[in-house]
């Protein structure tokens, strides 16, 4: 008979040592992997270092020490948000990873994410309050944070713990540059090389300092001293011949390129630096040659497929741009060169809306990526829309801001943030300070345009901003002068023409005025906006025939083909018609426009207020919602299908129009004033209607339709005396308006004043009889 115990015992020393063999094996595997990995890192291959460290986790989800070295092979990989995703797994997989924890912060910084970084550095600080690394993250932040005291007061604390850590030193002394202390930065900036001499940071800040003062020598000594020490020798090398290059000793700088090439012969990154020094140079077949010589070598290299993809977008072969471009794209979305190319595809498609998704992702890499930045701008104000002659004027002659005001804004601050980061980039300064004199914002106009006349004193573009300033200031005559000396130096220059007119024109000079708009249409006769002030003029002498005949001599001068053009010429026609009451004639204008310029917008919004005027509420609808679909984001057309649908009835299609408003700009006061009202028209949603009036009037104080639904939400919750304070103030504003008078009239009665009370209700009856509340206030009156 089987002894059962003696079985028992057999197979469970079976069963142990087949477990224990089991977990040999896998811990053999994750040995192979890690040290696979680690071959491959060392050799700067990281796409085969991540697939080996993906099947280490793999195997092993709680090695913490594999996803952070994951993180850090993604980090040189330029992949942040890959890095960042590691380096959190690492932290989970073992909270107590102090460098894993540093790791996550500094990717929380580069983020932007301020408080998380802060939260852990001071995780690590409070278990370990000497830990210099947590520091130096801290300083960071509150460096990012504005608090420059405090971060040098940590940077201080951690030298004199650690003196002999050189990071602590650079960061001190960066610190120290911005302050002005050049003195002081240099002294740190020197004991960091001291302690550790391989180090790039140091010596690239002590060359920023040495450039301050004019010290060239001294810079070329420092940067030969940089390439002669140990580390990442390729990039110190570029570092040298690209200063060689700023300061046009293009000999020693092509030199230095090419001998770094010899010394590396099988690495990518100094034909890559070659190929876009001779990008620089024009010289686009030694640039592409070097380009193909570093493919020979490694042709998955991203960085390599994003140079070669900008070379072809340069030449136009966009094609051939866009297969590389998207090829790194698909394996390393937050490619920065990568996003560029393929945000600037996009732009030049006038595919805006993607484009900008390219150049965000750039940004936020670098944020101080000047052109992207300055791209992102250019998105924002769709200026492929803007491309259109005279799109910009007609848009006020439609009775709208000229361009979506808000994305103007967000534009301008782009410029801003490109200008931070790039003082000389002249494109965005001069855009800037157009957008400036657009918004009337004079005071950082004159800012931008003092720094344009120190840097291009002589440029017409410089010159007429100067005018268009002096104008919006009043001073006509010095504009005139200014106008007058450019166009000496440019008699062809139309757009001068115009400006001259308007300085004239503002100066009561009407026949010089109009002999310089009707030159700048002789010089180019595509400059529509001369056309429109010619019209403008006849218009303000009540002479629609002259102006119309303007108009018709002018079509005659435009090429038949030029669809554009004309389209916006038949749209001024169109406007006069209007103004004049021939609605049917304008009606078919408008269509004409349409027809020549099928994605032309403007006429659509005043071929629906036609059909609006002729009850032909069903076609109005039709030419609102054309225009929607042709510009999701012009918000004023929102308003016009909510108040459409508002008049049939329809209240869900009346409040989801405006809810649509909001979630493109949630701060757009009129769909938010609308929005209050139709809900406290239905008397719902009270809470809400009053955050919307509230935000509405905040927004304008001193609108009083704002007022009005501010005031009359607040009667609605009963609370009266602050209803009577909004509402007195609207009809001091709109003493005109009988809605408002009606409602005043109400908190008039609700407060026990109920002889002022029936004079409001009497006013509304005078002012309209009809309006809406009317058979409520006879009611009361008695009638």
């Amino acid at each position: 008979m089987i002894n059962k115990n003696y079985l028992s015992n057999v197979l469970l020393i079976i069963l142990c040592q087949f477990i224990f063999l089991a977990c040999s094996s896998t811990q053999d595997e994750v040995e192979k992997y890690r040290l696979s990995a680690q071959k491959y890192i060392d050799a700067g291959q990281y796409k085969e270092a991540v697939i080996e460290l993906q099947n280490l986790v793999q195997l092993d989800p709680q090695d913490d020490a594999a996803y952070l070295e994951l993180g850090e092979t993604y980090a040189k990989m330029q992949n942040p948000e890959k890095a960042a995703k590691a380096f959190f797994q690492a932290v989970e997989a073992n909270p107590e990873n102090i460098e894993a924890n540093i790791r996550m912060g500094q990717m929380y910084l580069l983020g932007k994410a301020l408080k998380k970084a802060r939260e852990s550095a001071e995780k690590i600080l409070k278990d370990h309050p000497e830990n210099i690394k947590a520091m130096h993250l801290l300083a960071s932040v509150q460096i990012n944070e504005r608090n420059i005291p405090l971060s040098i007061k940590t940077l201080e604390k951690a030298i004199a713990i650690a003196p002999a850590e050189p990071k602590s030193h650079l960061l001190l002394g960066h610190i120290l540059v911005q302050m002005g202390k050049t003195k002081e930065a240099e002294s740190h900036f020197l004991t960091c090389i001291e302690l550790d001499d391989s180090l790039r940071a140091p010596y690239i800040e002590l060359q920023e300092i040495y450039a301050r003062e004019g010290n060239w020598e001294k810079i070329e000594a420092l940067l030969i001293k940089m390439v002669g020490t140990s580390g990442d020798k390729i990039q110190k090398r570029e570092d040298l011949a690209r200063f060689y290059e700023r300061h046009k000793n293009f000999v020693k700088a092509e030199t230095v390129f090419k001998e770094t090439v010899k010394l590396y012969p099988e690495q990518v990154e100094p034909l890559l630096a070659l190929g876009s020094y001779y990008l620089r140079r024009q010289d686009r077949s030694k640039a592409l040659n070097a380009y193909q010589r570093a493919e020979k070598i490694d042709n998955s290299d991203v960085n390599l497929l994003a140079r070669m993809a900008d070379l072809y977008f340069s030449d136009k072969d966009y094609e051939k741009s866009e297969k590389l471009v998207d090829e790194v794209l698909e394996g390393q979305s937050d490619h920065i060169e990568a996003n560029f190319t393929k945000g600037r595809l996009l732009f030049q498609r006038k595919d805006f809306s993607k484009a900008l998704v390219h150049f965000e992702r750039v940004i936020r890499v670098r944020s101080s990526h000047a052109m992207a930045r300055f791209f992102k701008a250019l998105c924002l104000l769709d200026s492929g829309k803007l491309d259109m002659p005279g799109q910009d004027l007609f848009r006020v002659a439609a009775g709208h801001d000229s361009n979506e005001r808000w994305e103007r804004e967000l534009a301008m601050k782009e410029l801003e943030q490109a200008l931070t980061a790039e003082p000389g980039f002249m494109k965005a300064r001069f855009l800037l300070a157009d957008l400036y004199l657009k918004e009337k914002s004079l005071f950082p106009a004159k800012k931008h345009i003092r720094e344009l006349l120190k840097r291009a004193p002589n440029s017409i573009e410089t010159g007429s901003l100067l005018g268009r300033l002096l104008l919006l200031e009043s001073k006509f005559s010095e504009a005139e002068k200014v106008y007058q000396s450019i166009l000496k130096a440019r008699p062809d220059y139309a757009a001068g023409q115009i400006s001259l007119g308007l300085a004239y024109y503002s100066r009561r000079m009407k026949d010089k005025a109009m002999e310089s708009f009707q030159k700048a249409l002789e010089i180019n006769p595509k400059q529509l906006d001369a056309l429109n002030y010619v019209v403008t003029m006849y218009m303000e002498e009540k002479d629609s025939a002259k102006a119309l005949e303007t108009i018709e001599v002018h079509l005659g001068k435009l090429p038949a083909d030029d669809a554009k053009n004309r389209a916006l010429v038949h749209y001024l026609k169109g406007k006069v018609l209007m103004t004049v009451g021939g609605v049917e004639p304008a009606k078919a204008v408008f269509e004409k426009a349409i027809a020549l310029n099928p994605s032309f917008d403007a006429p659509h919004e005043d071929l629906a207020r036609i059909y609006e005027i002729k009850k032909d509420i069903d076609q109005a609808l039709v030419h609102y919602e054309t225009l929607n679909k042709m510009t999701p984001k012009y918000l004023p057309v929102y308003l016009d299908l909510s108040r459409v649908h508002h008049g049939l009835g329809n209240m869900k299609k009346a409040e989801d129009y405006l809810r649509k408003a909001l979630e493109i700009k949630s701060d757009y006061a009129p769909a938010a004033n609308n929005l209050a009202a139709i809900f406290s028209e239905q008397e719902k949603l009270l809470y809400k209607a009053l955050q919307l009036a509230r935000e509405a009037r905040d927004k304008e104080p001193k609108n009083p339709d704002y007022l009005d639904t501010l005031g009359w939400v607040y009667y609605l919750q009963g609370s009266y005396d602050l209803a009577l304070e909004q509402l007195q103030e609207s009809v001091k504003l709109n003493p005109n308006n009988a809605l408002t008078s009606y409602h005043l009239g109400w908190a008039y009665y609700e407060t026990g004043q109920f002889e002022s009370a029936r004079k409001m209700m009497q006013k509304a009856l005078a002012l309209n009889p009809e309006f809406k509340g009317a058979e409520k206030a006879r009611n009361f009156l008695g009638m």
